[in-house]
């Protein structure tokens, strides 16, 4: 039934004799999303925005009187632009704006990689908040959940003395009965550390691998395994190491190599699965940035070293592509590098020998003609040693070895890291910028966009307090979140 208070897009009332049609983006909508995308994708096209052909997600805009260029990435269940200064972002809302688009905006500091926002329910009359912390951060708040395992020093994330094959076979092995509340807890710190895997945690990617394989039956040594790592990073905390920075010298060429390094470790199971582990990174010389890295598990077994190292490289290869097709639609012309540490592979790559891999022909000829079209340049050989991949794959039991590669794949936000930046001002960051406020940067920076429409009558009201006002308190909500927890334990134990 229509509600006497529903409204249409001009504010009028909507009478009980029509039947709606839903255009608008509500949240939990299948296709809310697709709409949205679509619904600012089109807009800013049609003002000028190119779409990258290789991802519509990403438009770029050009203007060479202005003498500027600006690439947009539409993260549309964020709602984040990252722009290079705020004269770019600015620039983007307001083109919005001038198309009739009703938002809101805040300005993050330049090295602020977290938020908050609240959602609101209002089917269950409950918040709920969603939170992207900074990797630091989340690192505290682990520590401060598991401080009961915190303690002794470690220099490794795991006991480098027990291999993946033992481990393995240590939990097959086990026939005594497991409590399903520590099934549920080994779930949950799984979840929680391949979270920070996925984001700058790259030394306890290997050890998470693991503890993830086996979360299901979580026997005395796994848990063992948990606590180690817990240690480590309580050790390591103190590194505050980050990812894509790329810190380039003044006599850097413009356009600097992209290189993508793989690595595999070798029948790491009993059933002779191996780890593969990718790296790419940005640079030249000795100054290099980590873009992106991952690890998977083989999807075979019964591999020898040159065919798990194949498999590897047939992923960074995909990735290279990657970079490269968004690379030339920004018109960026440089070199993309394959390396690995298999002289196999890297024969392979260049003749395109299949005998040895009947089951994997596509993977091998996705290499070859990446390679013999010259979208990315010949493989090259390099020393296992000085391969950042390796941290992704191995367990080892080097110190001074990981801790080098580490260093080499992700430098540390130190001073010299900071003076790089300059910073936002205090009075730019840290508040919302209301309906009023956009309307009025619009007007006085941008005018030949034109005055923004009027909105909406129901909207009027937002133009000066926020419309989703964030009432955050994260007492509230850890109350909030255990009443929860204790509603589905009784609803379980009914069933």
């Amino acid at each position: 039934p229509i509600s006497e208070d529903w409204v249409d897009g001009e504010g009028k009332p909507v009478g009980k004799d029509k039947v709606l049609l839903y255009t608008s983006c509500l949240y939990g909508f299948f296709d809310s999303s697709k709409h949205l995308f679509v619904y600012l994708y089109d807009i800013l096209i049609d003002y000028g925005f190119s779409s990258n052909a290789y991802g519509n997600a990403c438009l770029t805009y050009i203007d060479v009187e202005k003498d500027i260029v600006i690439t947009l990435c539409i993260y549309v269940d964020d709602g984040t632009i990252q722009a290079a200064d705020l004269y770019s972002g600015y620039y983007v809302i307001c083109v919005l704006r001038s198309r009739g688009v009703c938002l809101e905006a805040e300005v993050y500091p330049r090295r602020f990689i977290g938020y908050r926002r609240t959602y609101y329910r209002d089917t269950m009359n409950e918040n709920r908040i969603a939170t992207a912390l900074d990797i630091d951060e989340y690192k505290d708040k682990l520590l401060v959940k598991y401080a009961r395992w915190r303690g002794q020093k470690r220099v490794l994330p795991s006991n480098h003395m027990i291999s993946d094959r033992e481990f393995e076979r240590q939990t097959r092995e086990w026939s005594k009965p497991i409590d399903p509340e520590k099934v549920k807890f080994a779930r949950v710190f799984t979840g929680e550390l391949m979270y920070g895997a996925s984001k700058m945690m790259v030394a306890e990617a290997s050890t998470v691998n693991l503890l993830a394989r086996f979360q299901a039956k979580p026997i005395p040594l796994w848990f063992e395994f948990a606590q180690h790592l817990i240690q480590y990073i309580d050790h390591d905390i103190g590194k505050r190491q980050c990812i894509m920075f790329f810190p380039a010298k003044k006599e850097s060429p413009l356009y600097p190599l992209v290189c993508g390094f793989s690595d595999a470790s070798w029948k790491l199971t009993l059933l002779n699965r191996s780890l593969l582990g990718t790296a790419i990174q940005v640079g030249w010389d000795d100054q290099w940035a980590t873009i992106r890295y991952g690890c998977s598990l083989t999807k075979v077994s019964g591999l020898s070293s040159t065919d798990t190292e194949t498999y590897a490289a047939s992923a960074v290869v995909t990735q290279l592509l990657l970079a490269r097709n968004f690379g030339l639609h920004m018109g960026v012309a440089t070199p993309y590098v394959p390396a690995c540490d298999n002289a196999g592979t890297k024969r392979n790559a260049a003749t395109g020998n299949k005998a040895t891999l009947g089951y994997a022909n596509y993977k091998l000829e996705h290499i070859y003609d990446s390679v013999n079209d010259g979208l990315i340049e010949p493989f090259e050989k390099i020393d296992g040693r000085a391969n950042p991949a390796d941290v992704t794959t191995k367990r080892s039991g080097n110190t001074k070895d990981v801790n080098w590669k580490i260093d080499k794949l992700l430098p540390c936000r130190d001073a010299a890291f900071h003076s790089r930046f300059k910073e936002f001002s205090a009075d730019e960051v840290g508040h919302t910028l209301l309906m009023n406020d956009i309307d009025k940067i619009c007007q006085e920076k941008f005018p030949e966009l034109g005055t923004p429409p009027r909105r909406p009558e129901f909207l009027q009201k937002y133009g000066e307090e926020p419309f989703l006002e964030d009432d955050y308190d994260e007492e509230q909500e850890e109350l909030r979140l255990a009443k929860l927890s204790r509603r589905r334990k009784r609803k379980r134990q009914r069933h």
